[in-house]
């Protein structure tokens, strides 16, 4: 016979059976975000850039959302043969700055955080020493999963910034010019061979500056090409040293807002042509290449001397019929260029033509 468990008993074989059971807690989960590992330092006049990537990922490979904040840290010895090591930021790091995450974004250019370390306080005897640096990312419960990789470098007796920044300006270019330093920034005269870097912004608005030269030059004189007629532009100019394999830079120059109006007229209208059919004169010419062009002025005399405007408005095209003329009379006729500007050019050389 069948045995039928009732509702009682079913609950008191469940209770009893292993899938009744409650296991072990569970630790709880602790999510700490990964170490920075690409930080970089680079020195800039007086001070020096630190560059890094914010940490995406925890230590267990889930999305950093707890990152909380980044601290910076910097060590300052004198140059030996011992490189840097963890040992040194455990005993004489100082604590440069505690950069929140609500103000990343405030440090954030080109994709990573970039840290500018002022030097405050350090005189030039700093010149003679090592620097390096550290980051540590931190959750919030001020958690952090070590170090970053250790940057560190030997500051380098650099120029001051060139001065006396001026624009020249032409139809097809801004040319800038600069005087070249005479002191480096320990205020000891300048040796060697100096170069400058160009640095451009397009907007005035949180000026983004961008590197025109792709390597340092010699000269004192830079001519921009591919700057836009009646566009603001922002420039800046830094002094250079080669440096091992690279250069290193001062500071930036003052900085120089150029403005290149356009009021470059077109050129002249050439090979004008004309002739007559004995009801009107017809005329022609080479159509002028300026992209602003707006158009066209025509200009008749009797005489050669006292011209006239036959137009009202400006002719689009390369040509034109004086349908007022009278038979057996004598025409001189001139044209003259006008961009959108209203740029004037100079008039072209005048034909003359006979109604006959």
């Amino acid at each position: 016979m069948k045995r039928i468990l009732t509702p009682a008993a079913l609950l008191a074989w469940f209770l009893l059976s292993d899938c009744g059971k409650v296991g072990d807690p569970l630790p709880p989960l602790v999510q700490i975000p990964a170490p920075v590992a690409d930080l970089t330092t680079t020195q800039l006049g007086r001070e020096v850039i630190l560059s890094w990537s914010i940490p995406k990922l925890n230590t267990d490979g889930s999305e950093a959302t707890t990152l909380e904040s980044i601290e910076v840290f910097r060590v300052i010895r004198t140059p030996d043969s011992t490189p840097f090591g963890p040992e040194l930021f455990s005993q004489d790091a100082t604590l440069l700055a505690k950069i929140s995450k609500w103000s990343f974004e405030t440090y954030f250019k080109n994709g990573k955080i970039v840290f500018t370390d002022p030097l405050t306080g350090q005189g030039d005897e700093v010149f003679h020493k090592e620097l390096g640096y550290m980051v540590q990312a931190f959750n919030r419960k001020r958690q952090h999963a070590g170090d970053s990789n250790l940057s560190s470098l030997q500051l380098v007796l650099v120029p001051e910034p060139p001065s006396n920044l001026s624009p020249s300006y032409s139809e097809g270019f801004i040319e800038l010019n600069w005087e070249p330093p005479v002191q480096r920034i320990d205020h000891s005269a300048v040796s060697g061979i100096v170069r400058f870097n160009v640095y451009r912004s397009d907007t005035a608005t949180q000026p983004v500056f961008d590197l025109l030269t792709k390597t340092p030059i010699s000269e004192t004189t830079y001519r921009d090409s591919t700057a836009v007629l009646d566009k603001t532009y922002l420039y800046r100019v830094r002094s250079a040293i080669a440096q091992g394999e690279g250069f290193v830079e001062s500071s930036d120059s003052t900085t120089l807002r150029a403005l290149n109006t356009d009021v470059y007229p077109p050129k002249s209208p050439l090979e004008i042509t004309g002739f007559s059919n004995g009801e009107y004169v017809s005329l022609v010419w080479v159509p002028n290449s300026e992209p602003d062009l707006a158009g066209y002025d025509i200009y008749r005399s009797p005489d050669g001397k006292t011209y006239e405007k036959l137009t009202d408005q400006l002719e689009g095209a390369s040509s034109f019929i004086d349908r007022k003329v009278e038979i057996g009379k004598l025409y001189y006729y001139r044209v003259r260029a006008v961009d959108t500007h209203k740029n004037q050019s100079e008039f072209s050389e005048a034909i003359s033509v006979r109604v006959e």
